[in-house]
């Protein structure tokens, strides 16, 4: 993967409903674009977001939609706990939605459910996507160490502003990305 940009990704994880109603009013207010890791599931059911919305944060405010899951599996379950037959189906089901539904541009990239991932999901996965965000803790090298294996940063509630910004400041001065989940 060349080098990019550096810079910053905000990545929202499962599409939840709000996304829509409290994250995109403030991007938009200070110009910022994010990314959505969607369970295509839960897509249109209560506490997530609408397809229809989904489509217009990619069309109209220049937001990536990419996967996540296509199950809601349960709390562990991620792809490092299923047979090679049952991520195959899961994936493949997951990058026909996404294709169904337009979101072509980010149907190659993924977020691993609960982080679950290990050497033999990845080899499994790297048939369908160039891209796999996990939960190990760190800023991601420019360019990639492992495109399958990204780095984020978690934003939980205790995150403070400060500590936030001090990523944010030193992706920008190192000229590497920076992925906030």
């Amino acid at each position: 993967v060349p080098k990019l940009p550096g810079g910053v990704v905000i990545v929202f994880d499962d599409a939840r409903s709000g996304v829509w109603s409290h994250a995109r009013p403030i991007m938009e207010k200070y110009g910022g674009r994010g990314t959505v890791a969607v369970i295509a599931s839960l897509a249109d059911q209560s506490g997530y977001m609408a397809v229809d919305q989904l489509k217009r944060l990619q069309k109209y405010h220049g937001w990536d939609i990419i996967c996540h899951q296509y199950s809601d599996l349960d709390d562990g379950f991620g792809y490092d706990t299923m047979t090679e037959d049952e991520l195959r189906l899961e994936v493949e089901t997951l990058q026909k939605w996404m294709y169904d539904n337009g979101f072509h541009r980010g149907m190659h990239h993924v977020t691993y459910p609960f982080g679950g991932f290990n050497d033999a999901s990845i080899d499994i996965l790297k048939d369908y996507f160039i891209t796999g965000r996990t939960i190990i803790n760190g800023h991601e090298t420019n360019p990639m160490a492992d495109p399958m294996r990204l780095r984020t940063i978690n934003v939980i509630s205790s995150s403070t502003v400060s500590t936030i910004t001090g990523h944010i400041d030193k992706a920008l001065a190192d000229g590497t990305l920076l992925i906030l989940t």
